[in-house]
């Protein structure tokens, strides 16, 4: 697809979009914030653009962001740049500080991250977001079956969002999508090798 744009000072001509343009964002804030950037694949980049576009798809509306997947906690600590404290999403999050950079702003940043938004494992995140019934957004792997059940379970009692599948594709991690058929939803498996369910 080729676009085409001009204001007062620049033109621009044949734009070619690419399918898996990474965001504007995530590029910049991961080599910001992480301690090793490239060790984030396209899966976990791509998992932290679509849980944001999502989070932004909200707005002020109640949602719970929760991250069960360790390489991605480091997305705790880019929502808080984006949104900062005033951000209405409450964050549940595996802790980050493993793979974050040493400078003043990533500090800074951490240091919006309240202690009791950190959990131990993704099945305390799982059963600390049983306890609320806004929009979940919560990414998870995909040998986390237990905790994976649980918030299929949630979907089918009524809880509206979206969870994300790390590594869903791999034939070496269990499917989840007996699970999700028997309940009456369906797992997409993404090119990435990760999994969505939307409960909408």
């Amino acid at each position: 697809m080729q676009l085409s744009y001009s204001d007062s000072r620049i033109k621009l001509s044949n734009v070619l979009l690419m399918q898996f343009d990474q965001g504007r964002e995530i590029p910049a804030l991961l080599h910001a914030v992480c301690k090793n950037p490239n060790t984030l694949g396209i899966q976990e980049r791509t998992m932290m653009i679509r849980m944001l576009g999502a989070l932004a798809g909200r707005r002020a509306q109640p949602t719970t962001l929760a991250i069960g997947v360790q390489p991605l906690a480091v997305l705790s600590v880019i929502h808080a740049f984006l949104n900062g404290v005033e951000s209405p999403t409450q964050l549940l999050t595996l802790e980050p500080s493993d793979n974050l950079q040493t400078s003043v702003m990533v500090e800074e940043l951490r240091q919006q991250i309240q202690p009791s938004n950190c959990v131990s494992s993704s099945l305390e995140l799982v059963q600390r977001c049983e306890m609320n019934d806004d929009f979940l957004i919560i990414c998870l792997m995909a040998d986390a079956t237990q905790e994976i059940n649980l918030v299929i379970e949630m979907f089918a009692n009524g809880r509206k969002g979206i969870l994300f599948i790390a590594n869903y594709g791999y034939p070496e991690y269990p499917s989840h999508y007996e699970t999700a058929r028997n309940q009456g939803m369906r797992i997409l498996e993404l090119p990435d090798g990760s999994g969505e369910l939307m409960s909408l």
